[in-house]
């Protein structure tokens, strides 16, 4: 007699593999919990679990008390296109929203230590959440120079979608920028949980990005939380 384990299990491979195969379509809802329940004969708390290890594995989501199949997304990690214009390539509308007001801050004392100043410095902060429609894809969080980026504020505000950077770099007559990455993974923080809507226990992927000039003027630094299995990261790049 199979353990409720093993119940879970092997209704999650089932699923899965329906899921992979369209049966619910790209973005379709699934059969109700009960449905679900009926059609496999399980308990309907083995249809929950299963669907819950579906949405950490990033294969489908809640919303509204029912669950839909997700798309992985394919994320360049390059600068360019921007978030919003990925996603419109890929068939899907784009929502931007900012989380707080950018604001006027003292830098924290590791953004210090990332712009090479001592402590107590001013900075631009800047915190949003990006995806499709209402569904959240990542968090971004923002830190530039005050003396860069300070025109731009009310704009900013009133503007979730405003391209801070490319306004910077325009103003600078910047052409070339060094780009450097740190990703890791990790589990989110409580915060992060609510404000993407996942599980607690779902991992996400931290992208530390600082902009430079070929000088080494640091333009931004960008911190993104994107939803691990919800996203695809990519690299382009040339090897001599």
């Amino acid at each position: 007699m199979a353990t409720e384990e093993g119940k879970i299990e092997s209704l999650t491979v089932t699923l899965r593999e329906q899921i992979k195969r369209e049966e619910y379509g790209t973005r379709g809802r699934l059969p109700s919990v009960t449905q679900l329940a009926k059609a496999n004969q399980v308990a309907r708390s083995t249809v929950y679990q299963a669907l819950l290890l579906l949405q950490a594995e990033g294969l489908v989501i809640a919303r509204n008390n029912s669950f839909f199949v997700n798309p992985v997304i394919r994320i360049s990690t390059n600068p360019t296109p921007t978030f919003e214009q990925m996603l419109v390539s890929q068939g899907l509308e784009p929502f931007v929203q900012n989380i707080t007001d950018p604001e006027i801050i003292v830098m924290p004392d590791e953004i210090a230590t990332i712009f090479n100043q001592p402590t107590g410095q001013q900075v631009i902060h800047r915190y949003r959440v990006q995806g499709k429609t209402d569904i959240p894809f990542r968090l971004s969080e923002y830190w530039y120079p005050e003396q860069l980026a300070k025109k731009y504020l009310e704009t900013m505000k009133n503007d979730p979608s405003y391209d801070t950077l490319e306004a910077i770099k325009n103003d600078l007559g910047v052409k070339r920028q060094n780009v450097h990455d740190d990703i890791l993974s990790r589990i989110p923080t409580k915060q992060e949980s609510t404000l993407l809507s996942i599980p607690r226990n779902s991992a996400v992927q931290e992208v530390r990005r600082t902009n430079r000039t070929s000088n080494g003027t640091i333009l931004m630094h960008h911190r993104i939380v994107f939803v691990g299995p919800y996203n695809m990261l990519g690299y382009d790049y040339e090897l001599n």
